[in-house]
């Protein structure tokens, strides 16, 4: 049974204003014209979706189930003429990520995706701002974005998935640092040079709140975790990374600070063939 979408329209118009008078002004037709749409579906689908008392409507069982139906499918509506919108450029990919993010796992799907798709081409925002991230895919500029955690200011029309988890502890270089992996953090602050990722990042954070008072008065911040990576690996000091980026490097983890950050990724709902193409993620 197919069904003329504009009716499903009218109809989540009324049952989200609770009034068919507020749902025409908001379509811009007549309420003449709403009550034989509502009138039309209810006798396509030969069942009640709203009960009249007076003046005030109210959604009947059945009513309730397909406005919740209806609105988890609008946004795919809704998305699908987003993308129409959007200046096309075929077979390219538009991605939103930081560097790291993008050498230690979009780089790798890529790979695996161009070996199928020979003419496919990428283009890559790094910009470190998640908030900048978002903006892009919300206005459609980007096919996907990573970023950490959800930050919960994303629009009901972007889809955010558990992308990747991060275990971010204290990282040294053996060859330059003979430290006992028994010995307590202020010992290790005081000691040695510290650095951690730029004020206003998640780990820094933490570790403000954790360490309070306590937080090294020798410390180095730096924008990019390769380059703080790479300092360390130098030994010039000790750094707070996660250990899922260092690779093949020489450098050993202590377990006296850990924390845990969720990495998401975030698209509108008419490129989930392509994420699903790209990723192994439910």
């Amino acid at each position: 049974m197919i069904i003329d979408y504009n009716l499903y329209k009218i109809f989540l118009a009324v049952a989200q204003n609770g009034s068919f008078t507020k749902a025409a002004n908001g379509l811009f037709i007549t309420q003449s014209a709403v009550s034989q749409a509502i009138a039309k579906l209810e006798t396509i689908l030969n069942t009640a979706l709203f009960v009249r008392e007076g003046r005030r409507i109210f959604l009947t069982k059945k009513g309730k189930i397909l406005k919740e139906y209806i609105e988890q499918g609008d946004k795919y509506f809704d998305g699908a003429q987003e993308m129409m919108s959007k200046p096309y450029r075929e077979n390219h990919i538009d991605i939103a990520c930081a560097d790291i993010y993008f050498k230690s796992y979009v780089l790798p799907a890529l790979k695996r995706y161009m070996q199928k798709n020979e003419n496919m081409t990428f283009s890559i925002n790094s910009k470190s701002d998640y908030k900048y991230r978002i903006s892009l895919v919300e206005s459609n500029q980007c096919d996907f974005a990573i970023i950490e955690e959800s930050e919960k200011i994303l629009s009901e029309n972007v889809v955010c998935k558990k992308f990747a988890t991060l275990h971010y502890k204290l990282v040294y270089n053996p060859a330059y640092f003979n430290i006992n992996s028994d010995m307590p953090i202020e010992d290790i602050f005081e000691n040695y040079h510290f650095f951690v990722q730029t004020l206003g990042t998640r780990p820094r954070s933490y570790l403000e709140s954790v360490l309070d008072e306590k937080f090294p008065l020798l410390y180095s911040e730096f924008y990019h975790v390769d380059s703080l990576i790479d300092a360390v690996e130098a030994g010039v000091g000790i750094g707070f990374v996660p250990v899922e980026f260092l690779l093949d490097r020489n450098l050993k983890v202590l377990d006296q600070l850990t924390k845990s950050v969720t990495v998401n990724i975030i698209y509108k709902p008419h490129n989930e063939y392509l994420i699903k193409s790209l990723f192994d993620i439910e």
